[in-house]
């Protein structure tokens, strides 16, 4: 990596004496000011060198200087500093402010030049000083770290250990420290109490001639909510064998310059690394995933950190794998849109597939109504749905219904096939809304579906057998077969739904042989005899119920057959209209007649004199020879018209007395 420099001295005044990089002239004068001496009379070793860091005013660069009293100067109070100019945002995640030390050069005769830039290596270990324990003092390096963090205040610790001890831990902090929160960091390792620092605005200062007995001056006290993660950091700095600094660095981009978010990433790196070293885990996941979308609430925030923590193999380190896929299905949708990143379909769907239980167990977290999923749930959802084996649909039906129901309910091809049309509970009325909709495009056997709907008396509603009607154009036949054999009643809803299609119903009857008394009452009750859909399908419609009249039950079906015959001219009308009259007679000589059937018979007999007005055989017999002379029938039929002879010449008498 290149870096710039700079010499500052003693030369009639304190000035720049050579640089690498020229800069504005407000970064130049900060840099004359910051590069003076400090008034630092040194640590208990005697050494007078320290450091100074700061950012520069173009917000690009940021300054690493080390300054050393110069004995040798005409003038007292003369240093050399040597500036180390950082772009900052051209670091990368192994640079080693640590490493830095080794880089500083006081002028000493040699050919060294200050006026190259400077080539450091990124993966520069520090110089390992025996003399300098970084151990103890761990509330001076909280105070410290804390103080910088926040952008604001200021912490004073007295120096009470030799300089170098202080320098590198002012490396070390640094190194501590995201890139949005260094650029703003203004620190230096060795000052004077005798010297004012106010303008300087440093937010940390090791500081000589500080009467240790008071300790660490400071502002800000640390929060209990941070003291974990500063803890931490102590020991990172400490022990110098942690790959938090590296992590906090990585992660720059997202932490920014908010100390909440930067607290947040050392808690969670933490527990990142206790897991690698398979340490006590002091997180679970959910404590992870809350604690990234309670600090990073939006897509856009935290992105590397989530790609890192929602990828599988870094939550496996803390849960098992099912309840990886139910925290990131239940995320709200803003928190992470990156999916592909972490290969979550291929993921998912894999371990979906592995094998029946991880299959059931994931939909069933997936399917819960206590969980509100997210886009990526929904997803997997319909992929299971889609992929579901064939081989393990019928398992999934008998053993895990909510999980079915909700599959079949957004892929309705799950329910091709006849394996549920014989269930008898609430559970088929949950299918039948699936497939009985307009919408809905399943290979059935429909007809199948219906006898099994009859058979166990399954109550569908009138909108549900249209959609039935539209996908099975042989409805009305079936239900009339079932009907005719009494697997449907006559108070049944499929009664309902047969008589709002009475031409098919009529249709139905042709070609029939014989037919049932449930079906002929039926007919009887369901149609108007004199009605135009009647007239105009003729009169072979009818033959079977004709040959039926052996399992009428009623008067009630020969008037109908009466009404019906006075329709047309042809052999089974007149048929009709002989086995009809014989029978209506009979039961009118023998006035057995109820008030419903006298009703339904009126309006057929003809009108006589007020003095015959109670002979009603009369009223049938004149009416019958009327309707025979309007069709236009010759006066023959009436020769066998009954087996009575008698009735036969009474209904010729009529004949001759309306014709003459």
């Amino acid at each position: 990596m290149i870096i710039h420099q700079s010499l500052h001295g003693y030369k009639n005044g304190h000035h720049k004496l050579a640089s690498s990089l020229s800069l504005p002239i407000e970064s130049e004068n900060k840099m004359l000011l910051f590069s003076d001496w400090s008034e630092y009379d040194g640590g208990v070793d005697g050494d007078m060198s320290y450091l100074t860091c700061y950012p520069l005013g173009d917000s690009t660069h940021y300054v690493v200087a080390k300054t050393w009293y110069a004995q040798e100067a005409e003038r007292p109070g003369s240093v050399w500093t040597h500036s180390l100019i950082i772009p900052i945002d051209n670091l990368g995640d192994e640079f080693n402010f640590a490493a830095l030390e080794c880089y500083f050069h006081r002028p000493d005769g040699s050919e060294y030049n200050y006026f190259l830039p400077l080539e450091i290596s990124t993966k520069e270990e520090p110089i390992k000083d025996g003399s300098i324990q970084m151990s103890g003092e761990k509330d001076i390096i909280e105070s410290a770290y804390y103080t910088l963090s926040l952008l604001s205040g200021k912490v004073i610790i007295p120096i009470i250990q030799p300089s170098r001890y202080y320098r590198t831990l002012l490396l070390s902090i640094l190194q501590h420290l995201p890139l949005g929160i260094l650029r703003n960091v203004t620190a230096c390792s060795g000052w004077s109490s005798h010297k004012k620092n106010d303008s300087y605005s440093f937010n940390l200062i090791f500081c000589s001639g500080i009467n240790s007995v008071f300790g660490l001056i400071k502002e800000c006290e640390i929060p209990v909510a941070y003291s974990e993660q500063l803890h931490h950091i102590s020991d990172s700095i400490t022990q110098g064998s942690s790959t938090l600094p590296d992590l906090i660095r990585f992660f720059s981009d997202d932490i920014e310059s908010d100390p909440n978010k930067l607290y947040s990433v050392i808690a969670l790196v933490s527990a990142l690394e206790n897991a690698y070293n398979n340490a006590s885990k002091e997180l679970t996941y959910s404590d992870i995933v809350e604690t990234i979308t309670r600090c990073f609430p939006s897509s856009y925030e935290g992105s590397t950190l989530k790609k890192l923590f929602f990828g599988k193999n870094t939550a496996l380190l803390f849960c098992e794998e099912l309840d990886y896929y139910e925290i990131l299905t239940t995320l709200k949708d803003k928190i992470f849109v990156n999916w592909e990143s972490i290969n979550f379909n291929q993921n998912a769907s894999s371990y979906l597939l592995s094998s029946f239980e991880n299959y059931t167990a994931i939909c069933e977290q997936l399917s819960s109504e206590e969980v509100k999923i997210n886009c990526k749930g929904n997803w997997l959802l319909e992929y299971a749905s889609r992929h579901l084996p064939k081989e393990w649909i019928t398992r999934l039906f008998t053993n895990n219904w909510n999980v079915f129901i909700r599959l079949a309910t957004i892929n309705h091809d799950i329910l091709s096939g006849d394996y549920w049309m014989n269930l008898v509970d609430a559970r088929i009325n949950e299918i039948l809304a699936l497939v009985l909709t307009d919408e809905s495009n399943i290979d059935l056997d429909w007809s199948k579906l219906t006898v099994s709907m009859i058979s166990n008396n399954i109550a569908i509603t009138m909108a549900q057998m249209k959609v039935l009607h539209n996908k099975n154009s042989n409805l009305v036949n079936l239900l009339m077969d079932n009907i005719d054999n009494g697997t449907i009643t006559n108070n049944s809803h499929w009664i309902t739904f047969v008589s709002n299609h009475p031409k098919e119903t009529l249709t139905w009857l042709i070609g029939k042989n014989r037919l049932s008394n449930r079906t002929t009452d039926y007919l009887v009750t369901s149609f108007n005899a004199n009605s135009y859909l009647v007239k105009s399908m003729g009169s072979g419609v009818w033959e079977a119920f004709y040959k039926s009249s052996n399992v009428f039950k009623s008067l009630r079906n020969y008037i109908f057959m009466f009404a019906l015959a006075r329709n047309w001219k042809d052999n089974l009308s007149l048929a009709m209209l002989k086995l009809s009259f014989v029978k209506i007679h009979n039961s009118l000589s023998k006035n057995n007649i109820s008030e419903n059937e006298w009703a339904a018979l009126s309006p057929y007999l003809a009108s006589l004199p007020f003095w015959q007005n109670w002979d009603n055989c009369k009223k049938l017999r004149v009416g019958v020879v009327e309707t025979l002379i309007s069709l236009g029938y010759s006066k023959d039929v009436l020769s066998d018209f009954t087996s009575s002879k008698n009735l036969n010449s009474m209904l010729v008498k009529i004949w001759e007395k309306k014709n003459k």
